[in-house]
């Protein structure tokens, strides 16, 4: 499922879906997932049921599929650009790989409802 889930996103599922999976639709992904997953209920309660395909691969996002390069001199600008706020404990421990390492993470869900 992933380690580090991020921005869950809820809604009611609009009427101009077709066949919709339920009336409720959660969004969410691990931080540096390989998609957006997708769980749906028929209730806020539950039960929740992760629909395994997901909603949105990266593959299928137009996001870069490979990590762009970084040089030595950016990552340490980077670095102690964000030490005095985070804290140096706080650091990634590879943040080179934090930067670049292609991902979608993090829905942020818009509904136009004009679109149905």
């Amino acid at each position: 499922m992933g380690s580090n889930i991020q921005g869950p996103s809820a809604l009611s599922v609009p009427e101009w879906i077709e066949e919709p999976l339920g009336r409720l639709y959660l969004y969410f992904a691990d931080h540096k997932g390989t998609y957006i997953r997708l769980a749906f209920a028929d209730q806020v309660a539950g039960p929740w049921v992760v629909h395994a395909p997901g909603a949105l691969q990266l593959v299928d996002s137009g996001f870069p599929m490979e990590p762009f390069e970084v040089s030595d001199e950016e990552v340490d600008a980077i670095r102690s650009r964000y030490e005095d706020v985070l804290g140096f404990d706080r650091m990634p421990s590879d943040l080179r790989g934090d930067l670049t390492i292609p991902h979608v993470a993090s829905p942020d869900v818009h509904v136009d409802e004009a679109a149905g």
